[in-house]
C-alpha cells in the first residue's frame, strides 16, 4: 500500500510527510538526502535538462547564469498568462511547479494519495494553478490546505495545546496569520490575514541593497559585475540573515569588481532595515484578532511556523504584543508539511474510509477540523439608496469572508422591471458592499442568464453559493417557477478551461475554470 502524504510546495523552500503506520506524520528526505528542497529549477544551457532543489541554486553560481535560474515561482501562481521564458520555452508556473513537485516526493516509494498546502490568502487562481501543477507531476491530489490550519493540525496533536491561538506563519516568499481555537485535538479556524509578498526573500534583498550601497561608497565602484557574482551575493545575503538570528552583530566581506570592504552588521541595524515589514506583520495579526472577535488577552498562545519567524524582531514583536514567549516546533519549516498529512488521512477518513489503514485510522478518528472561508463572495445586484432613493449598483455579498465551510448561502433577489428579459450573473470576491468603484471589486466571472417572456416586476431570482472544504464554490441562480437555472462551478481540479452550456428545458449549465 501507498502513503499517504502532504506537501508543503513553498516559496523557497519544499517539503514532504508521510503518516507512520501509527499516523504519526514523519518528514521523507528527497533523493539528495535533504529533508528541505529548495524551490527551484536550472535548465542547462543546451537546453537538454534541467536541475532542481540544490543542484539548481548551486547551477545558478556554478554555471555563471541566473537567468536559466527560477526561483519564487509561488509568488506566480496566480497570473495565467506568466512564464519564464528560458533557452526558447516559455515554463508557465504549473510546469515549474510541478517540476518541484516530483523531486520533492522522489524521496517517497510510492504515494497513493497527498494533500498539497497553499497560502490561507490564496485565491481560486493560484489554487486551480496549484492542482494543475499537482497534476502535471503525476500525483493523486485529494484535497488542499491552508499552510496555517496544516501547521496548527501538527501542533494540535503532536503538542500539548489548547485554546484560542494565533498562528504566527512566515516563510520565504509570503505571510499568514491565523486565529483558531484548538480543543483537544480539535481545531476551528476564526479568521485569517496576511500577505502574498513578505517573507524571507525580501529580507534577502534588502541585505543585499545595503551591501551594494557600502561597496560603492566605499570603492566608487559596483558590488558586481556579473549576475553570477550577484547570484553569490545573494547566497551570502541569506547567510548572514541566518547568523544575525543567533548573533548580534556579524563580520562581512564584500569581495567586489574593484576591492575588498570589510565592515560589520549588528542586528539593531538588520532590524530597522525590516521596520516596515514588522508593522506590517503586526497591522496583520491585529487584523486577525479583529475579525476574530478576539483582543490580546484571549489569546492563550502564539505558534510559530516557517523558516523566517525565527529571526528575533518578529519574536520579540509576538511577546509584546501578547505578553508571552510565542512557541515554536523542533523546526518550523516542516510544521506544514507534517501538518498537511494528517490533514490528507483526515479527508480520507471521511471520504474513503476503507482506503485509511487500521492503525492511522485509529491515530485520526479524535481529530476534526473547522475551516473557514478566507474571502468573501457575492454579486452585483441593484439596490435603492435610503438617502436619494435612487437606485444603484451594489456588491451583495452572500458568502461572507471567515464563514465556516463546507458552508451553503442562499439570498433571494428580484427582477428590477416588468417583462425583464435576462439577468447577469456575476460572481465577485470581496468583502466591500461599494460597487460603484471597479478598483473595491474583483469580478470573478460574469455570464448571462436568458429569463422567460412575460415576467412581472420583482419576480424572485434565488441565487445560492457553496463552498467545499478546498475553498471552491458552486453558484447557482435560479427562477424557480419557470426551472430556470445558470450554475457555475469554479473548479479548480480540472485542467481544462472555458465555458461549457447546456440547455435543456431551460435549464442553462455553465462549468468554468478560474484562471
Amino acid at each position: 500500500m501507498g502513503s499517504i502524504a502532504g506537501i508543503d510546495l513553498g516559496t523557497t523552500f519544499s517539503a514532504v510527510s508521510v503518516l507512520d503506520a501509527l499516523g504519526v506524520p514523519q518528514i521523507v528526505a528527497n533523493k539528495d538526502g535533504t529533508r528541505l528542497t529548495p524551490s527551484a529549477i536550472f535548465v542547462k544551457k543546451d537546453g537538454s535538462g534541467c536541475f532542481v532543489g540544490e543542484s539548481a541554486v548551486n547551477s545558478r553560481k556554478e554555471y555563471g547564469c541566473t537567468d536559466n535560474c527560477v526561483r519564487d515561482i509561488k509568488r506566480h501562481m496566480h497570473e495565467s498568462d506568466y512564464s519564464e521564458n528560458i533557452m526558447g520555452h516559455a515554463y508557465s508556473p504549473e510546469e515549474i511547479s510541478a517540476m518541484i513537485l516530483r523531486k520533492v516526493a522522489q524521496g517517497v516509494d510510492k504515494i497513493d494519495n497527498v494533500v498539497i498546502s497553499v497560502p490561507a490568502l490564496f485565491g481560486e487562481a493560484a489554487r486551480s494553478a496549484t492542482m494543475r501543477a499537482a497534476n502535471l507531476a503525476g500525483l493523486n491530489v485529494v484535497g488542499i490546505v491552508n499552510e496555517p490550519t496544516a501547521a496548527a493540525l501538527y501542533y494540535a496533536k503532536e503538542k500539548d495545546i489548547d485554546g484560542n491561538v494565533i498562528i504566527f506563519d512566515l516563510g520565504g516568499g509570503t505571510f499568514d496569520v491565523t486565529a483558531g481555537i484548538i480543543n483537544g485535538y480539535d481545531l476551528e479556524v476564526k479568521a485569517s490575514s496576511g500577505s502574498s509578498h513578505l517573507g524571507g526573500r525580501d529580507f534577502d534583498q534588502k541585505l543585499v541593497d545595503h551591501f551594494t550601497e557600502i561597496y560603492e561608497k566605499e570603492t566608487g565602484s559596483p558590488l558586481y559585475g556579473e549576475k553570477s557574482e550577484l547570484a553569490e551575493i545573494e547566497d551570502f545575503a541569506e547567510e548572514k540573515k541566518k547568523d544575525l538570528s543567533i548573533k548580534d552583530s556579524v563580520n562581512i566581506r564584500l569581495r567586489g569588481t574593484a576591492s575588498t570592504v570589510r565592515t560589520s552588521l549588528k542586528r539593531s541595524d538588520f532590524e530597522e532595515m525590516i521596520s516596515k515589514d514588522i508593522t506590517k506583520a503586526m497591522m496583520c495579526v491585529e487584523t486577525a484578532l479583529d475579525e476574530a472577535g478576539w483582543s490580546t488577552s484571549d489569546v492563550d498562545n502564539v505558534l510559530l511556523v516557517g523558516g523566517s519567524s525565527r529571526i528575533p524582531a518578529f519574536r520579540n514583536m509576538l511577546s509584546d504584543m501578547f505578553g508571552m514567549e510565542p512557541i515554536s516546533s523542533a523546526n518550523v519549516d516542516e510544521c506544514v508539511a507534517l501538518g498537511a498529512s494528517i490533514y490528507c488521512g483526515l479527508r480520507l477518513m471521511d471520504e474513503n474510509p476503507a482506503s485509511v489503514p487500521p492503525g492511522i485510522a485509529q491515530a485520526l478518528k479524535s481529530i476534526s477540523l473547522k475551516e473557514v472561508t478566507n474571502k468573501a463572495f457575492g454579486t452585483i445586484a441593484i439596490g435603492l439608496d435610503e438617502h436619494t432613493r435612487q437606485d444603484v449598483r451594489e456588491n451583495a455579498i452572500i458568502i461572507k469572508k471567515n464563514t465556516r465551510i463546507p458552508c451553503s448561502c442562499c439570498e433571494t433577489f428580484y427582477t428590477h422591471v416588468e417583462g425583464q428579459q435576462g439577468i447577469i450573473c456575476t460572481i465577485t470576491q470581496t468583502d466591500d458592499n461599494d460597487a460603484t468603484d471597479p478598483s473595491l471589486v474583483r469580478i470573478v466571472c460574469t455570464e448571462d442568464l436568458e429569463l422567460p417572456l412575460g415576467l412581472p416586476y420583482n419576480a424572485p431570482i434565488k441565487v445560492t453559493y457553496s463552498y467545499n472544504s478546498d475553498g471552491m464554490m458552486e453558484c447557482v441562480f435560479c427562477h424557480e417557477a419557470s426551472n430556470t437555472v445558470m450554475e457555475l462551478n469554479i473548479d479548480t481540479k480540472s485542467g481544462n478551461s472555458g465555458v461549457e452550456k447546456k440547455v435543456s428545458q431551460k435549464i442553462n449549465t455553465s462549468k468554468i475554470i478560474i484562471e
